[in-house]
């Protein structure tokens, strides 16, 4: 059994333009629209009811119910130059068209500092229930060792090689030490 390819049809067959407050209507139906070329967004409307917002690579599926006609309305105040593609069966693309409110999450506070680690446990960030993360780079000329508490030691704390970066996503407290005093160590906090 050969699954249904789908069909696409391009409307108008070459770009076609019109003018500010002109209307462009298209007899043929499918389920799906792609807007292959526009110079500017316009109003489309679906079986001489529902209109929408249109710009170039916009694309609708109609997964329910297909349309039956389609009408180019350009409200633009300007020329519109278009071209849409009309078909049939499950097309998928690239492009996403998205409706409706859309609600946008405030980023990520970042807290950069420098820090210099000695022969005695530094802290570096204290415990921080809010952190989502944590960096630090060893600028210094030894390596440094991270720890988190108080009483890490170049026996026991995690190598940070000279130049090398480290980091985690946890909130507890973070210390270092060194064998040389004075290590230039950056550290970057994200909440």
């Amino acid at each position: 059994m050969t699954a249904n390819k789908p069909r696409l049809n391009q409307y108008p067959e070459n770009p076609l333009t019109i003018a500010a407050g002109e209307e462009y209507p298209i007899r043929r139906g499918g389920s799906f629209i792609r807007i292959r070329n526009a110079s500017t967004t316009f109003k489309l409307r679906i079986d001489n009811d529902q209109i929408l917002s249109m710009q170039e690579n916009d694309v609708l599926r109609f997964r329910e119910a297909p349309f039956k006609m389609v009408e180019v309305v350009n409200d633009s105040g300007g020329i519109l130059t278009f071209q849409l593609e009309i078909g049939d069966g499950a097309v998928e693309t690239n492009n996403v068209s998205i409706s409706g409110d859309i609600k946008i999450a405030q980023g990520s506070t970042r807290a950069h500092s420098v820090a210099s680690v000695g022969v005695a446990a530094t802290l570096l960030l204290a415990a921080n229930p809010a952190r989502k993360g944590w960096k630090v780079v060893n600028n210094g000329t030894v390596p440094i060792f991270l720890g988190s508490d108080a009483g890490v030691t170049i026996a026991n704390g995690e190598p940070l090689a000279v130049g090398a970066a480290a980091g985690w996503d946890d909130k507890d407290a973070l210390y270092a030490i060194s064998t040389v005093a004075a290590q230039d160590v950056r550290v970057t906090e994200i909440e």
